[in-house]
């Protein structure tokens, strides 16, 4: 049974999902989606969230009959809005197992065991600080290392990596998740599909392994959440892919979502064509980075870009996003500024 590989989620109280054109689509399949911010109970929750300079994200209990309809086995819960509400977090991992969905990612860096037609596979998810997370800090040799011990001990087992990286809105990933896709792929593993940007982003082929850096959003309702409205205006955000896998084979499918009506729909084939050159292949490290450069605002390059790849790089990264995140918060608290 191929698993399908699906991108950034949540339903609120506020939206209402309507998604039956793509069912069709999951019909034989097993999903997996990134679960973007815990259930709630009801509107109350909403009320107790952590963090006011930030949009706090979440579900209505409605998104279990949704994952359910879509044939969803597993969510991430590995991602920066997975700790918005001082809800205990343990209600969303409770309520996902009642039905039948398995949940993993809370540590940042866990493993997922699971099977596809009798074959083992392991998916391995994990949040680089890019995304200004509340899970542990991430560790890229102990990521790398654990992938290329269960390459050792698994030698015909599929790899899939699942991580949440990359900056909101931005078509490029940063350098430090190219080189970190690169060292997995040497690692041991078979795919590489990543979440968070909001888009779709490059499409490379490493060694002749898929890295699909972003798949952009599944299910992102743009709608009220704990009393700020989301909405994403880029029109290129309403094209969205998943990712089809049988373990040999991927096959990216477009989908199209109508923010007015918070509706998923089959997308233009043609709409992906342009991601799979958009980074050439002999493209140097240095030569990356410095198109990323280019591409970058001072103060992305300044606070956050994810530079280099390495427990170093990593520790800066959180550095520098927490300096600005505290300079963003005085700026709302002086009325300057108001999250988006």
């Amino acid at each position: 049974m191929p698993v399908i590989f699906c991108g950034d989620t949540a339903v609120p109280f506020s939206a209402e999902p309507h998604f039956d054109a793509v069912r069709p689509l999951f019909d034989g399949c097993s999903a997996i989606v990134n679960l973007e911010g815990a259930i709630l109970p009801d509107c109350k929750a909403t009320e107790d969230y952590r963090y006011f300079d930030k949009f706090s994200v979440y579900s209505a209990p409605v998104v279990i009959e949704m994952l359910k309809a879509l044939n969803v086995k597993a969510v991430s819960l590995c991602n920066n809005h997975i700790l918005d509400f001082r809800h205990p977090i343990s209600h969303t991992v409770n309520l996902l197992k009642a039905n039948g969905i398995a949940s993993f990612g809370l540590n940042n860096h866990e493993v997922l065991p699971m099977e596809m037609d009798g074959r083992r596979m392991f998916v391995v998810t994990f949040a680089t600080f890019a995304c200004e997370h509340s899970l542990p800090l991430f560790v890229p040799s102990k990521v790398v290392g654990e992938v290329a011990s269960l390459r050792r001990r698994n030698p015909d087992a599929l790899i899939a990596i699942y991580p949440h990286w990359g900056r909101e809105k931005f078509y490029l990933p940063d350098p430090a998740d190219r080189e970190l896709a690169h060292r997995l792929v040497d690692a041991g593993a078979n795919l590489i599909v990543g979440h968070h940007p909001h888009i779709v982003q490059p499409i490379e082929h490493y060694k002749g392994v898929p890295i699909i850096y972003s798949l952009g959003n599944f299910f992102m309702a743009q709608a009220d959440y704990a009393g700020k409205t989301l909405r994403f205006a880029l029109s290129e955000m309403r094209n969205e892919a998943v990712l089809k896998w049988d373990g040999e084979n991927i096959e990216l499918i477009p989908l199209l979502f109508d923010p007015d009506a918070n509706t998923l729909m089959p997308g233009e084939p043609s709409a992906l064509d342009r991601h799979f050159d958009a980074i050439a292949p002999d493209t140097t490290p240095g030569a990356y980075r410095s198109m990323v450069r280019k591409a970058s605002s001072i103060t992305d390059n300044a606070f956050r870009t994810r530079l280099f790849d390495s427990d170093f790089g990593e520790r800066l990264c959180y550095a520098q996003r927490t300096l600005f995140r505290n300079v963003r918060r005085a700026a709302i608290k002086f009325g300057a500024h108001r999250p988006k």
